[in-house]
Formats: C-alpha cells, structure tokens, sequence
C-alpha cells in the first residue's frame, strides 16, 4: 500500500486515483476496494455531492428515475422505503437514489475506512499526465496526487454544451443549462413567468413538463436541423408480461433484435440480418414497434394540435435511437405537454433582450431560457498529446500523419466487413449527422488505451441500463489494472476498436460517429466483458429463465466473489 502524504506536502501518493464520484467511479472504488482492501484509494469528485446527474444539488420536485427501481440499484445493496404511493409503474422520484448513493458510501466500509472518507469533493481536476512511469493528478486547488493506476470515471453528463446563438449575450432574464436547473429552482421565482426549453430529448421533456407543472407559460423549442425529437415509451409494460415497459427490453431474448456488434455472432443473427425473410421479419418487428409507440403517443390529438404536439413526432424509427428514448414516468405528462406546452420545430434564429425569435419569424417571449442541449466529452485535463496515445477524441488534424493512415485504412476494412455481416444497416434512413471534426474514441472495450494498461476510462460511452453496466465495467477494470485480462495482439485490438467504430456509425447513425453511444446495448455489452472474465454467476439457473427473465442489478451480486475464486 502506498504512503500518504506528510504534513505539509501537496503531493499525495496512493495506489489509485479515481476521478468522478459518479454511478462509475463510486462502484469501481467499492469493487477495487472488495478485492484491495488494504490499498489507498483516493476518489476526486468536481462537486460538493456524490451521484453526478443523480446528486442533490441536481435534483428537482418532478425528477423521475428513467429505469425501474430494481434496475436503479446496485447488486450488493437493494433500494428499499419508497413509498408505494409514489412509484409509477417501478419508477420513482430520483431523490431515493441519491439518498441511496449516500447511504452506500458510509455503509461501505474497509481497512476502517469509508467511501465517503476517500472521496474528496469540490476538487476539480485540472491536469492528468504520466512521469516516468507515474501518474500525477493536479487539482484546481493545487494538490497533486501521484500513482501508478489511475481510472477516469467522469461521465457524460459533466461538462454542459451550450449552442453559441446571435444575440444570446443580450438576453436580459436567466440563462441556464438543464444541470442548473435543480439548483437554480427558477420555476419558484415569481419574475419568471415564460420559460424557453431548447433540446429535444428526454430532458427538454422534463423540464417543459415541471414548468408547465408550476404554471409556466412554455415554450419547447426543437431546432429543426437536428437530431430530432425523442421517441415517448410507456412506463407500463404489454403484453402481460411485465408491470414495466423496461422490463420487456432488458431481456436476452431482445438481443438479436438489437443489432449489437457486442452480441455473440450464431445461425440465428445471420438469419434475421442477412437473408431476405430474417430482415423482411426485423423490420417488420421494429416498424410494428413505431406503430405501437406513435398510437399510444397520438400525436395528432386534439387537445393538442393549437399547441404543436404534432411537431413532437420522431422523424426515424425507435430502432435508430437518433435521441434519448423518453419514459412516460408521469401518469399525466402526454396531457401537460399536450394542454399546456407551445412545441415548435424551428431552428432559432437570434435571441433578443426578451424573446427569442425562430427561423420561421416567430417571436418567443421568455423570462428565462433553459439549454436541455446535451454534454460534451469532459476529458480537457489531457493534453492533446496524451489524448491521442490513449485513444480519446481529439480534432482529426492533431493526429500524426502515420497516425491518421493507419485508422483510415482499419476504418475502411471495419466498414466492408460490417457491410457484410450486418446488411440490413446499409438501409439507414436520411437524417442529421453531426460535422465530425473529432476522432471518435478509441479505446479497447471502450474501456483501455492500447498503449497503456495502467488507466482505465468508465462511463465514456453512454447505456440505457448504466447501473449494470457500471458494476461490470468495475471488475473488469480491476482485472484490466492487475493485469487479470489475457489481452489480445495490439493489431487485433485495433482491428476490434475499428469494427466497434464502423458498427456504431452504422448503428447509431445520427449520435453513433464517436463511437460513445450504444443505448441499447446494455446486456450483450456486459455479456461480453463477463465471458472475457471467465464468470458466469450472472446467467439466469436455466436456459428459459436466462432468456425471458430480466437482467436487474441482483443478477450480479456473485460476480466479485467469483472473480476472488478465479483469481485468488
């Protein structure tokens, strides 16, 4: 176990840094600390509260959970007391998880030691580099951490992105991101009395319902040159299958429907991807699907046609996932958005002293704006140098020539034989894709630099069902750090990395091209990295029962204690 610093010195030497006392970081210090319990971890978290989107300064009165609570947890510790009164169909308000994340950093406890006691907050960290083989971490605040392990696990959801639009300096009320909005509680200030939403996804959609809620003349604003709005899901589940919509998606039985590159290939995916009547089938299912999803929506009803609910419609099927999928959590959000949100598909032209004004001549008034405009890769604290060994998103010209040949060439032969073995990708529809002046990310698994096994980057890629993926993600980045992972060839890690790329900008096509978005991919994902553990613990007791039962957190409870008889 490293020393800790002595009196007096600003540099702390530990065994390992963790950056992010989010989902990620929280569950890797724990399982790291299941199997190293004598070891010095150090937790640096930018704010004053654990949790990341889920942290109490973010939180506000509507905020519901996206996934059921048994899906909300993690395998070693149940959420429980959430009054029955309050649960929809499984969902919750998302307070209950983050007084359950503060309950699960005092009650993990080790070497006499709790979570809370490694964490550090309000240290933002500035500069991450690497000396003679030794990682040293600088913090705003001047404290510098040395060791030899490091693991980023700041997620995507950090770093607010904020349109640069003619005349935003000019407005005279409040400007702010979506994760400003629980802390600013403008909703309560009795000047504000037209809000502006600008976004499409599932968080413009809370926040113009929780305006709407505080009777707030809304303004939804989906700009038209976009991704789109999102699709609207059920939070009750069908067929009588399941009291939760969720429930019937994280299923294995789903996974060859989900044109998952993470999926085990087999007879079954080249039928439905490549013959004829296995694709006429898949679309068929997924086009039955949009059907089902826009009926339940009704896009055309008549309450709400004066106020544009229509333009709420997607532009490409579900399958596509062009945005954030939107979990109907509220039993009457479709009638508050459709009775009392004005929707406009425009692109903003400017925004004035008082109002914003739209492409099409339309003059918004508002109080306040709120940006639901999404994030951007908080990774600034590597220089560009060491984000291009790594493998992390940097512009295209600040890569080496050589460089830049040799993925143009892995990157043609990923997308030829992703051509082959996933056809029916080719036939994607017309819609937004982004200007790509960065590299997309390049790492092993989405987790590991192939040039450097002592750092290891969570939550970088974005998942439906990220509390799952969260806890296997943990373990397999312990294996990764004690070297526990039999690695492939550096040339078949690149080729690996090249076919994830291809796939998921075939896959994903609007949000795919940095290869940082698989939300359906939850469970061939974690599938995979377990297989490449050798652990099975999380497989369902028959082959019926693993297929067609869902895969919640507590099917991964006796993952570290397998992994502890496997390794010792």
């Amino acid at each position: 176990m490293s020393q800790p610093k002595q009196q007096g010195d600003l540099t702390t030497k530990a065994d390992v840094v963790v950056i992010g006392a989010g989902t990620y970081g929280i569950q890797f210090a724990r399982t790291y600390l299941e199997i190293h319990p004598d070891h010095e971890v150090i937790v640096l978290e930018a704010d004053a509260h654990v949790g990341g989107p889920w942290a109490a300064h973010r939180g506000y009165e509507t905020f519901m959970t996206q996934s059921p609570v048994d899906f909300v947890e993690f395998s070693d510790k149940p959420l429980t007391g959430i009054p029955s009164k309050e649960l929809y169909y499984c969902h919750f308000p998302a307070k209950y998880y983050t007084n359950y994340l503060e309950e699960y950093i005092d009650e993990h406890v080790y070497a006499g030691k709790a979570l809370r006691s490694r964490i550090q907050f309000c240290s933002r960290v500035e500069r991450v580099m690497k000396q003679d083989g030794v990682w040293n971490v600088s913090t705003a605040h001047g404290a510098t951490f040395q060791v030899p392990k490091i693991v980023d696990a700041v997620g995507m959801t950090s770093v607010p992105k904020i349109p640069d639009i003619p005349g935003k300096a000019s407005f005279r009320g409040i400007q702010l991101h979506h994760k400003e909005f629980g802390q600013l509680n403008i909703l309560e200030r009795p000047d504000v009395r037209s809000v502006a939403v600008i976004g499409g996804a599932k968080s413009a959609a809370d926040v113009a319902y929780a305006a709407a809620k505080a009777g707030k003349t809304v303004h939804w604003i989906i700009r038209k040159s976009g991704t789109g709005p999102s699709w609207f899901v059920p939070a009750y589940g069908l067929g009588g299958m399941s009291t939760c919509s969720s429930h019937g998606l994280w299923i294995r039985l789903m996974t060859p429907l989900l044109a998952s590159i993470f999926a085990k290939p087999g007879p079954v995916l080249r039928f439905l991807y490549c013959s004829p009547i296995g694709q006429a089938i898949y679309w068929r299912f997924w086009a039955f699907v949009a059907f089902m999803l826009s009926y339940m929506t009704d896009y055309e009803r008549k309450d709400g046609r004066a106020n544009g609910f229509h333009n709420l419609k997607p532009e490409t099927g579900p399958f596509w996932a062009n945005d954030s999928t939107s979990n109907l959590n509220k039993p009457d959000f479709l009638d508050t958005i459709a009775r009392h949100v004005h929707v406009y598909r425009q692109d903003i032209h400017s925004i004035g002293e008082t109002s914003i004004e739209t492409s099409d001549g339309s003059e918004l008034e508002a109080d306040a704006i709120v940006y639901a405009t999404g994030w951007t890769a908080g990774m600034s604290y590597y220089d560009t140098s060491l984000a291009s060994k790594l493998g992390l998103p940097i512009t295209q010209q600040a890569h080496d020539e050589k460089s830049q040949q040799k993925w143009q060439v892995l990157d043609q032969e990923a997308e030829v034989q992703i051509t082959a073995e996933m056809p029916m990708l080719s036939h994607r529809p017309a819609c937004w894709k982004p200007d790509t002046k960065r590299s997309p990310l390049r790492l092993y698994k989405s987790m590991l630099p192939i040039t450097d096994q002592s750092i290891v980057l969570l939550g970088k890629t974005l998942f439906a069902h990220s509390f799952a993926v969260a806890e296997v993600e943990a373990i397999w980045a312990v294996a990764a750090l004690d070297q526990n992972i039999s690695l492939p060839s550096v040339p078949e890690m690149e080729r690996e990395i090249a076919l994830t790329v291809a796939w998921s900008r075939k896959r994903y096509p609007s949000r795919g091209w940095q290869a940082m978005w698989f939300p359906w991919d939850s469970i061939p994902f974690t599938d995979m990295l377990l297989e490449q553990l050798g652990l099975s613990s999380h497989r369902g007791s028959s082959w019926w029962s693993d297929l067609v039962t869902p895969v919640s957190s507590s099917r991964l409870k006796s993952l570290i204690g397998e992994y502890q008889r496997l390794h010792g």
